[in-house]
């Protein structure tokens, strides 16, 4: 019966006068007919789904309000259709980034430059440590750091916001106690402005492979002493 612009727009088209089965396609439709069935009998309906319009396939977030006579018969209905596609599309990449965030074997944490607190981590990154992902959160950067490796960090934090990314290696410190040795992978993300928005360390037991490196040491001191034996 109308329509206002920004829906001849999807159609590139003059729609009023025809059939919803002709505007939308056949198949979009067969879709939606449901819905417009309970709306002419009276009932609002509010959906989201994907329409495969004969424009192409959209994801649309639609509201059908019935449009009601002075006897209270139902005349037709207005139909409220948003096109959510950019909107879902970006929902489902930022879902698969964070899929890929949480089931990383690597230890991930994000910190704030500002507090110098860790404002995210993974659970590998909580699990390494032997604490829950709720502990680490909002906890000094430093504070799972040993003591002794404090500087050598600060360094490595001020290096990464200078040129971007740095690699070292530090001691982190269990909930026990215990003092586990890692490999930390630092990126500073700069914003538009220059500024730095946040850091991301990635990090990695190193325990197994340093064990490895002092048992060869061992082995090579060994044979030396046997041979100038």
């Amino acid at each position: 019966r109308f329509t206002n612009k920004a829906y001849e727009d999807w159609f590139d088209a003059k729609v009023e006068g025809r059939r919803i089965g002709q505007v939308l396609g056949e198949a979009a439709y067969e879709k939606v007919s449901k819905y417009i069935d309970k709306a002419l009998s009276g009932e609002t309906v509010n959906y989201e789904t994907t329409i495969p319009y004969s424009s192409g396939e959209r994801f649309v977030n639609a509201t059908y309000v019935p449009d009601f006579g002075a006897a209270g018969q139902v005349k037709g209905f207005f139909a409220l259709v948003q096109d959510i596609t950019e909107r879902r599309q970006t929902e489902e990449e930022l879902r698969k980034w964070a899929d890929a965030f949480e089931g990383c074997a690597h230890g991930i944490a994000i910190g704030d430059p500002a507090t110098h607190r860790i404002v995210v981590c993974n659970s590998a990154f909580a699990n390494m440590l032997n604490r829950s992902a709720d502990e680490i959160i909002g906890s000094a950067i430093l504070s799972i750091y040993a003591p002794a490796d404090h500087e050598h960090v600060r360094q490595n934090i001020e290096k990464a916001d200078q040129i971007g990314h740095v690699r070292y290696e530090a001691h982190m410190v269990r909930r026990d106690g215990s003092v586990i040795p890692v490999q930390m992978d630092l990126v500073s993300v700069l914003g538009d402005d220059g500024e730095i928005m946040y850091r991301v360390a990635t990090a990695q037991d190193i325990s197994e492979r340093k064990q490895a490196e002092a048992a060869l040491v061992d082995s090579i001191t060994q044979f030396r002493t046997l041979f100038e034996a």
